[in-house]
């Protein structure tokens, strides 16, 4: 596991954990006029108390996520806080992809989370790009897998970084920025993870055409619907597996766009879900059919192995 205290439940008693408030440390990551808990924001009250380090308030009838280190530690619903001890805020929609988000940037190490804020503070410092909270959390996910893939010597190869590169020059030279950033933060992360930061960042729409992107929306929307409709038992869309589904079909349906679709060596994996779960096949299916009407190209058997696995998960099924 990366560092900071273990998340645990939401809770109105007080904040668990040895980090009282008065160890937190004097630099915090940025300054409370880079963040939009800076200036002009007044006390807020807590709402909810998720662990040590993270805590909801209400804000204008809109709840808040307020991050900082020992925020949360020996306090109760009801306690106030103050915007200096706030180091990170976050305002997530009310519908389905934001409580997903929400569940995500709970489950993450505060570590990732302040590494994270680093790697935002310096798209928009370096290059004047702004990420949204989701795209920010999405992002901190990734980083966290990352982060625990190498720790446990695991390497999640990318055969398509150079085509990634090729297609994507200006996002695939800041995700090399952000890869050098995060070596320097103490996680000597493979180059393969350049590819898949590039896509973070083509995926939260750094840049592109708005038209492709609008496109690429609707496929997004078309392709959810084909599953709520072949797999009605589809499970909570308030899950974090939820979520995670969504992205990757954005990154799937991405890809087939761009014709540079994954492939590999996973023929007998293939098979092997293919063959333990019909319905999750047949609606895969369906999506290829569809994808390859909408882009006149064949979805590959890695594409397809993805897909079902992503499946499995959000329907609970053990594969």
């Amino acid at each position: 596991m990366t560092g900071g205290p273990a998340s645990g439940g939401t809770t109105d008693e007080p904040g668990r954990g040895d980090t009282p408030p008065d160890a937190r440390p004097s630099v915090r990551v940025g300054s409370p006029a880079a963040h939009p808990m800076g200036r002009g924001r007044g006390v807020l009250r807590i709402s909810r108390i998720y662990n040590n380090n993270l805590v909801a308030a209400q804000d204008g009838g809109r709840e808040v996520i307020l991050v900082g280190r020992g925020l949360g530690f020996g306090r109760r619903k009801g306690d106030l806080i103050k915007p200096g001890e706030v180091h990170k805020r976050f305002e997530l929609a009310g519908d389905v992809r934001g409580q997903g988000a929400r569940g995500i940037l709970i489950d993450l190490p505060l570590a990732v989370i302040e590494l994270t804020s680093k790697v935002t503070e310096h798209l928009a410092q370096a290059h004047g790009v702004r990420l949204s909270d989701a795209a920010e959390i999405g992002l901190g996910d990734h980083l966290d897998a990352a982060i625990k893939r190498h720790q446990q010597g695991v390497t999640l190869y990318n055969d398509l970084i150079w085509e990634t590169k090729a297609s994507y020059r200006r996002e695939f030279a800041i995700a090399l920025e952000v890869l050098d950033l995060v070596r320097r933060e103490g996680y000597p992360l493979p180059l393969d993870e350049a590819g898949f930061i590039t896509m973070h960042l083509v995926s939260a729409g750094v840049a592109g055409d708005m038209a492709e992107r609008l496109k690429l929306a609707k496929v997004l929307r078309d392709v959810l619907v084909i599953v709520q409709r072949a797999v009605p038992s589809i499970g909570d869309t308030d899950s974090n597996h939820y979520l995670r589904f969504l992205t990757h079909l954005k990154f799937a349906i991405q890809r087939v766009s761009d014709g540079k679709m994954l492939t590999g060596r996973h023929e007998e994996m293939f098979k092997q879900h293919r063959d333990s779960d019909p319905l999750g096949y047949a609606c895969v299916l369906e999506i290829a059919e569809f994808l390859t009407g909408s882009f006149d190209i064949e979805l590959t058997e890695e594409e397809q192995l993805y897909l079902l696995v992503h499946l499995a998960r959000l329907r609970g099924r053990d594969n």
